[in-house]
């Protein structure tokens, strides 16, 4: 979680609906540089990075760091986040 908060960069969004509903009061968001997801074994043909997987991967592990995920004697298989309608209203 360290590296992560460390590793955050603040950039304005590019859509401008982003800005109006999510951005801080300086208007800027939290991003994180894309890592590389997929390459091909072929002499490096081809490379997949995604911005949005690698911000869905950020946001799993804080979420999963601020409810102590690890901090229990469940195995990690055994262990799912359950979200119910009543707790998405």
């Amino acid at each position: 979680i360290t590296y992560l908060l460390a590793s955050t960069k603040w950039e304005k969004p590019h859509n401008p609906s982003t800005l109006k509903r999510f951005a801080s009061s300086d208007s800027k968001c939290a991003v994180w540089d894309s890592g590389l997801f997929f390459a091909s074994s072929f002499m490096d043909l081809a490379h997949w990075r995604s911005q949005a997987f690698t911000a869905a991967m950020v946001l799993e592990a804080v979420t999963k760091y601020a409810l102590a995920y690890d901090l229990d004697l469940i195995r990690i298989g055994d262990r799912k986040i359950i979200l119910t309608r009543k707790a998405l209203k």
